[in-house]
């Protein structure tokens, strides 16, 4: 089959060691093992670090059955601007353009975010009827409503209208929804207006573990202590964006509070983001909050590898109640258990399979004293720590999951293929 792959924001396969593929990006590679033509349509900038691979659309062939178009993408800042919205309309307008002249796939899968591309790859699925499946991952634009209160709610309803209107639209148009939790498929299907059907499923994100050598796993060993970070300390470990979506200052607070009280404690947040230099201002007289920037991947899994607890703290907005994060499932692959402040669907798993504790939003010592707590009981951590492997293992091996999901879309192209 020939199958379109869009999503502008994700790690690709041409960024080097400090790039690792996510949800796209192994699909790809599993519909390619698979014998499958792929189309990746991606962006030219770089979301998680902010700077441009190239600076026009340029299309390459990182193997024989993959082709990869980076679109050009203005560069931006911050996560929330003016910026990124011109980026997203520009990079819609030029994927429609450029796509309509292509040959068209049996099969387009949109990653939604962006609105703007499911927007565009809707319309071409219907002028070609071929089937689009959107893929769920966050609730745009109904998160942006909560940022609006009192007389700016009045004001946020012609700037929301378009958002809300092609959103949609885009799902109507669908020819199924997927999403990394039933309730984000769920809000597809509600925007698409109708009940779900056989062509609506959810996958969850999916993750592999990477091997490694012994020379570079003493490597990254040796990165690690030159920031004073060694396997035989207390560490808490945080990967992913740093930016207003999560409580880091709370985690700074949190670490004040914990000199004392947990020996060799380390709390690592590695990753970029629009908050990173405020983080390492607070945490300049509490040594043990240390904010090493992006880090490559390598380093990530050493350091995985070398701690104790796994760290998420997000705020409980909207946007995530019904998600299960995949810096969690990151987290269960190393068998951590997983200490997050987030209400909804990862408070409940970790509940129900014992391999994490969720403390209170807003509260620096609530997030102190499950530290604390757990620092205290190396048993209930060892018995934490076979519950998310295991729960890994069952649920959120990349390879089941985006075996499943490369089934699910062959499935989809017979599917319609018989209804055409």
């Amino acid at each position: 089959m020939n199958i379109w792959v869009i999503n502008a924001t994700e790690p690709l396969p041409i960024d080097g060691a400090r790039g690792r593929l996510l949800r796209s990006g192994i699909l790809c590679n599993e519909l390619v093992r698979r014998g499958h033509d792929v189309t990746w349509w991606a962006s030219t900038f770089h979301h998680a670090r902010k700077f441009q691979r190239f600076e026009e659309t340029k299309i390459l062939h990182p193997s024989e059955r993959l082709k990869l178009v980076c679109l050009k993408g203005r560069v931006y800042e911050k996560h929330v601007s003016v910026g990124r919205l011109l980026n997203h309309i520009e990079t819609g307008y030029r994927f429609y353009n450029l796509a309509k002249n292509e040959v068209r796939p049996d099969i387009i899968l949109c990653s939604y975010p962006l609105i703007e591309l499911a927007l565009a790859a809707t319309k071409l699925g219907k002028r070609w009827n071929v089937p689009v499946i959107l893929d769920i991952r966050d609730l745009w634009p109904d998160i942006f409503e909560e940022q609006f209160n009192g007389w700016k709610k009045l004001f946020s309803v012609p700037v929301m209208f378009p958002f809300s209107w092609a959103a949609r639209l885009s799902c109507r148009r669908a020819h199924g929804i997927t999403g990394i939790t039933p309730g984000l498929m769920d809000w597809g299907v509600k925007k698409a207006g109708r009940l779900a059907t056989a062509h609506d499923r959810s996958f969850p994100h999916g993750y592999f573990r990477s091997d490694f050598s012994a020379g570079e796993q003493e490597s990254a060993e040796v990165f690690w202590a030159e920031r004073g970070i060694h396997s035989t300390d207390f560490i808490v470990s945080y990967f992913g964006a740093v930016n207003s979506r999560h409580e880091f200052d709370l985690v700074v607070e949190a670490g004040r509070l914990l000199s004392r009280r947990v020996k060799n404690l380390k709390i690592v947040i590695c990753g970029n983001g629009d908050h990173l230099d405020r983080i390492r201002d607070l945490s300049q007289d509490v040594p043990g909050v240390i904010a090493p920037g992006w880090i490559a991947h390598l380093e990530m899994e050493v350091l995985a590898s070398m701690a104790t607890l796994g760290l998420a703290p997000y705020k409980s907005d909207f946007n995530y109640l019904e998600s299960v994060p995949t810096k969690a499932i990151e987290y269960f692959s190393h068998g951590l258990p997983v200490v997050s402040s987030l209400k909804g669907r990862l408070e409940a798993l970790l509940e129900a399979e014992h391999c994490g504790v969720t403390y209170e939003n807003g509260s620096p010592e609530s997030l102190a004293q499950t530290i604390v707590d757990l620092a205290a009981d190396p048993e209930r951590v060892r018995e934490m720590r076979g519950n998310s492997l295991r729960l890994f293992e069952e649920r959120y091996d990349a390879r089941s999951v985006y075996g499943d999901m490369a089934q699910y879309l062959a499935e989809q192209v017979r599917d319609a293929g018989s209804d055409r």
